[in-house]
């Protein structure tokens, strides 16, 4: 299969540049008053490793997947196979209809019968939150988002009042660069000055799994 190509500059649709600095500026100044919000609350590698079912148990209802490096390669519409069970497992635990994908890339799809969430409806991640508890009908508190960007998939669990969950990047290569330097910068900000800090819960079930976590 041929590499996918990052849009060339001519591409690009201009009227979307003043949307995106709006997005850049308002994501910033939330971060900079709430810099705790880059935290996760669970860390793992993949989401083969999240158990989904005791999450549900604890009291979450709703959950939403980023898309590249999460579920699959970047701009890749097909699920990484030795994910595909774990996110067929996710959706029958959580039900079809509490189960959605959602990815800042507009040009996103998905091979795969799981909802995917429209961009051109929502703003960017993470300042879509009070659109998607509206148009989902979804209680934010109850509400998992699991992602590999701390800008975007953390802060947007954190806007929710919902769970944060970070799987790490496998491959970061064809990403483009605005996105290659915002992870870098994140990752600095929780690596370097927070020293990998995951931010605490009120649900007991997460502290625990938390816990499990650090001691691993």
């Amino acid at each position: 299969n041929p590499k996918p190509q990052t849009p060339s500059k001519e591409n690009l649709d201009v009227k979307l540049l003043p949307e995106s600095r709006k997005y850049f500026k308002t994501n910033q100044e939330h971060l900079l008053h709430n810099p705790g919000h880059l935290k996760p609350h669970l860390v793992y590698d993949t989401i083969k490793d999240i158990p989904f079912d005791r999450l549900k148990a604890a009291g979450f209802k709703y959950l939403i997947f980023d898309k590249d490096n999460t579920l699959t390669d970047h701009h890749d519409p097909i699920v990484r196979s030795d994910l595909l069970p774990s996110l067929d497992a996710a959706i029958s635990v959580f039900g079809d209809d509490k189960v959605w994908v959602f990815s800042n890339n507009r040009q996103s799809a998905m091979d795969h019968h799981v909802s995917m969430l429209n961009h051109s409806h929502y703003h960017k991640k993470p300042i879509c939150d009070g659109q998607l508890v509206d148009d989902l009908k979804i209680e934010g508190r109850q509400t998992i988002i699991v992602g590999d960007r701390l800008m975007t998939d953390m802060c947007l669990g954190h806007r929710l009042n919902g769970l944060s969950i970070y799987v790490r990047p496998w491959n970061t290569d064809t990403e483009q660069r605005n996105i290659a330097v915002s992870r870098c910068l994140e990752n600095f900000v929780w690596r370097s000055m927070m020293k990998c800090e995951l931010s605490r819960h009120d649900n007991a079930t997460v502290n625990d799994l938390a816990n499990q976590s650090r001691a691993n």
